[in-house]
């Protein structure tokens, strides 16, 4: 499923986590030498896709909506809590399907549905005089001014990170 069908949708050429020919090493590779490098996290990246959001993915590639259900339903899953009822063993949903961190599909997908966001913080970065990459969920900006690294994080310049 993966090379025939997720490895085949369009990802931002600063993503970099697990697509062919990309790696940790391309990742890092344009924030060598660089003075200021900001790295963030995005919290509960995988959680965060729906069940929606990835049939959505797959109708707006051409997918029937048949065809893009049962797409969605194979690569998400609900969260789920096991219980013991009268001696037998269920798992009951908490939530909404999601991707499954882990899984051999949610990069790929993951990847997709960032373009957008990837190409909105290569502006952000290049109006700020500075490099973007992505790498799964980890965002990664480096330039030369420390004052535009506090624009990147969501700090105005010139305001500071202590209490007073």
């Amino acid at each position: 499923m993966f090379e025939n069908i997720v490895g085949k949708l369009r990802v931002d050429e600063n993503a970099h986590g697990f697509v062919p020919q990309r790696s940790v090493v391309t990742n890092a590779r344009p924030h060598v030498k660089k003075p200021v490098v900001v790295n963030l996290d995005l919290k509960d990246f995988f959680p965060t896709i729906t069940f929606r959001r990835v049939k959505g993915l797959f109708k707006k590639v051409g997918y029937s909506e048949a065809v893009s259900t049962i797409l969605a339903l194979l690569c998400t899953e609900p969260p789920r809590v096991e219980v013991e009822l009268d001696g037998k063993r269920l798992y009951i949903a908490l939530a909404e399907r999601q991707l499954p961190q882990g899984a051999c599909t949610s990069p790929g997908i993951t990847n997709a549905l960032c373009r957008r966001l990837d190409r909105r913080l290569t502006g952000l970065a290049k109006a700020l005089g500075f490099v973007y990459t992505r790498y799964a969920d980890d965002l990664t900006f480096s330039g030369e001014d420390p004052a535009a690294a506090k624009r990147v994080i969501g700090r105005p310049a010139g305001s500071s990170t202590t209490k007073g």
